[in-house]
């Protein structure tokens, strides 16, 4: 009755420690999937916003040069009429 009653609580802690490894498992597999999914997301979004600053830089140096050409020209008319 003993080595019963021992094999039954083993085989219940192995089935225990089984579920906790499973467990286990799954949580690192979920927390894996996490890590990626926001690195993911914050590349995505680095990236995003690299591509909004390259714009807004493409932006403002056209800008400066459109305002460069036009102050040349003023300074042009300014020294041909002076």
């Amino acid at each position: 009755m003993g080595q019963a009653h021992s094999r039954w609580c083993s085989l219940k802690q192995r089935s225990a420690h089984n579920i906790c490894v499973r467990g286990l498992s799954n949580l690192q597999l979920c927390v894996v999937y996490g890590v990626d999914k926001l690195g993911a997301t914050v590349r995505a979004n680095m990236q995003a916003a690299w591509a909004t600053s390259a714009q807004c830089t493409s932006q403002v140096n056209s800008m400066h040069l459109r305002l460069k050409h036009f102050m040349d020209r003023i300074r042009k008319v300014s020294t041909k009429y002076l």
